[in-house]
């Protein structure tokens, strides 16, 4: 990898705002920059090469043993802007199946939050909402959750007394076919649907309004 030091690396930006789950979208831009700084980009844009044989041309061979450098090193700089607990998830990926999990991770998620409560929110454009033309009543607002705050969901079977009743996860949606909310749980690294939760959004907000880095710590 490159010397931090150089005045003119960039990947402080990454050093100093880790990847932790809610702030993909700004994190995957900062990565984009500084992978496109050090000529690197087109490790995430292309298809990797072929394997040559051992007997293919000397340039053919060169070019591929450069691109399996570049996405080494890309591979470090994206787990060295993770935090411990996605490296944890990650480390065994190569960088495009990697980056296309984290997308479908968390750049839908959001997407598919806000698509949800937009149907339901009125406008000055429309009489109704389009939540009221589909099913012809209003809805409520009062389950709206703010996205990424943490919460609390109750554990369906616990092996022994020792273990947490609790796990704490992430709030990161709505589901389509039934109610409850969609959480994101780092330890197994998957999204499930809960009927109920005990939200942190106070802890959330208060995070934000004092400049404060609100990123997921799982509680030991």
């Amino acid at each position: 990898m490159e010397n931090n030091n150089n005045p003119f690396n960039l990947r402080y930006i990454l050093e100093n705002n880790k990847l932790s789950g809610t702030n993909f979208l700004d994190w995957e831009m900062n990565l984009r920059i500084v992978l496109n700084c050090e000529r690197k980009l087109y490790i995430l844009e292309t298809d990797p090469p072929k394997t040559p044989d051992a007997n293919s041309r000397a340039s053919e061979l060169t070019s591929f043993k450069k691109y399996e450098d570049d996405a080494r090193d890309v591979k470090c700089i994206i787990m060295d802007s993770m935090t411990a607990e996605l490296q944890r998830f990650h480390a065994d990926m190569e960088v495009r199946p990697m980056i296309q999990r984290l997308r479908d991770l968390y750049q839908g998620q959001p997407q598919n939050s806000a698509a949800h409560t937009l149907n339901r929110v009125p406008s000055k454009a429309v009489e109704s909402t389009p939540y009221e033309l589909w099913r012809g009543r209003k809805s409520s607002f009062s389950y709206f959750k703010i996205w990424g705050c943490e919460a609390y969901v109750k554990r369906l079977m616990t092996s022994n007394k020792l273990e947490p009743k609790s796990d704490k996860v992430i709030f990161v949606g709505y589901p389509k076919e039934t109610r409850g909310y969609e959480f994101y749980h780092p330890s197994d690294n998957k999204i499930f649907v809960a009927r109920n939760g005990t939200f942190l959004e106070k802890e959330f907000l208060s995070a934000i309004t004092s400049g404060r880095k609100f990123w997921f710590r799982e509680e030991l």
